[in-house]
């Protein structure tokens, strides 16, 4: 008796983390590393960013992955986790202003993506058991015209400020 088939993947849970350094050096802990995910605004403003992912392979789902999409965890890591997701990102990303992503509520923007990550693995058979996607950093000159125009802003409400003071 021969074994012709061997299917081996690991159905505990596996992590893949998109660090903003070089992954080489990174001290973290997940499975899998990665640099970071780069994408550019709907109003052309770029950005990087930087997440978290947890995953797992049901042991119902072993036998159809392997057959179909790849016969390691590298295999099913590359060709299905880490592609969607550096490509979901910057896709449902590039939907939102900078201002949006700037300012706006990350946990939304996470929850946005790991929705869509849950249907996009569903068909495959992988479990999306956690997602956070880290606040988006922006080019340096968009973030100086930030910072400038918040100062601007708290010089204008201080100067009326005290010109009400003064009226009074």
């Amino acid at each position: 008796p021969f074994v012709d088939k061997q299917r081996c993947l690991t159905t505990r849970r596996q992590s893949y983390e998109v660090v903003d350094h070089d992954p080489a050096q990174s001290d973290s802990k997940a499975d899998y590393v990665d640099h970071v995910i780069k994408g550019s605004t709907i109003d052309g403003i770029g950005f990087t960013t930087t997440l978290i992912a947890h995953y797992s392979v049901p042991v119902d789902s072993v036998t159809t992955l392997t057959t179909d999409l790849g016969r390691t965890d590298e295999l099913v890591f590359s060709r299905i986790v880490k592609d969607s997701i550096r490509a979901a990102v910057p896709q449902i990303l590039n939907k939102y202003t900078a201002q949006k992503l700037y300012g706006g509520n990350v946990e939304t923007l996470s929850q946005e993506i790991e929705d869509s990550l849950k249907e996009r693995w569903a068909v495959d058979g992988i479990v999306l058991n956690y997602f956070e996607l880290k606040k988006p950093q922006f080019e340096e000159a968009y973030e100086t015209a930030i910072t400038e125009k918040a100062l601007q802003s708290e010089v204008a409400a201080r100067k009326k400020a005290e010109q009400a003071t003064a009226q009074e």
